[in-house]
C-alpha cells in the first residue's frame, strides 16, 4: 500500500511509488545519493533539524487487520529514534511502527496499550540494516537482516486516523532519527519467512 524509495524526490515531496501517499519533507529532511545503500536515500538529522516526513492519514494506512512493515537503515548515534510511526500514540501505543535505541523494537498498539517484538542490541550503529516486522492479526514478528529475531501477541483493537511519519513520531513529530532511512514498504498482508528474506 505504500512504497517510498526516495530516487528522484523533488525538495519538499517523498514519492510514494505503490499508491497515492505521498509524503512532505518537514524541517530540511532531503533525499540525496551520499551514503545511500540504493541510490537515494532520506536522510534526517535529529540534534538540529528536527526533521521527519509527514505523510497524511488515508483508509490505505489505516491497516486494522494484517500488515508489514519493510525498511533499511543506517542510524548515527544512541538514543530511542523512531524510523516510522502511524498513530499519535506515546511510546510504543501507536498503530504499528517501527524504532530504535540499543535494542530495535516492532509494535501494533491502540494508543494506551501495546505489544511489542524487541531484539536486545538489535541496533548496529553506523551500518545499514534490513528490518521488517509483520503482523498476521495475532502474531508480531521482527527479522533483522532476514533472520526471525523476536515476536510477541497482540489482540484487540487498534489505534485509527492520524498521520504516518518516516523519522519521527508523534502529532506533532517527536523522538527524531539521526541518520539515513532507504527503501520503506508498508503491506497490508503479512509476509511469509521467505518473503522476507
Amino acid at each position: 500500500v505504500g512504497y517510498w524509495s526516495f530516487d528522484g524526490d523533488n525538495a519538499s515531496t517523498a514519492m510514494d511509488w505503490a499508491g497515492s501517499n505521498d509524503g512532505l519533507y518537514i524541517n530540511g529532511s532531503l533525499s540525496n545519493a551520499t551514503g545511500c545503500l540504493y541510490n537515494d536515500c532520506a536522510k534526517f538529522n535529529a540534534a538540529s533539524d528536527y526533521d521527519y516526513i509527514l505523510i497524511p492519514n488515508s483508509s490505505s494506512l489505516d491497516i486494522n487487520g494484517s500488515l508489514s512493515i519493510s525498511l533499511w537503515a543506517n542510524i548515527n548515534t544512541t538514543g530511542r529514534q523512531y524510523l516510522v510511526a502511524k498513530g499519535n500514540g506515546n511510546d510504543y501505543t501507536n498503530n504499528y511502527q517501527l524504532f530504535v535505541d540499543t535494542d530495535t523494537w516492532f509494535s501494533i498498539g491502540n494508543g494506551s496499550n501495546a505489544a511489542y517484538a524487541i531484539k536486545t542490541n538489535g541496533n548496529s550503529i553506523g551500518n545499514w540494516i534490513h528490518l521488517v516486522g509483520t503482523f498476521n492479526g495475532s502474531a508480531l514478528n521482527l527479522y533483522i537482516n532476514g533472520t526471525l529475531q523476536a515476536n510477541s501477541n497482540y489482540s484487540g483493537t487498534r489505534q485509527l486516523g492520524n498521520e504516518l511519519r518516516i523519522g519521527a513520531r508523534g502529532s506533532t513529530g517527536s523522538v527524531y532519527t539521526n541518520g539515513s532511512i532507504d527503501e520503506v514498504m508498508i503491506f497490508n498482508t503479512s509476509l511469509t519467512a521467505t518473503q522476507v528474506t
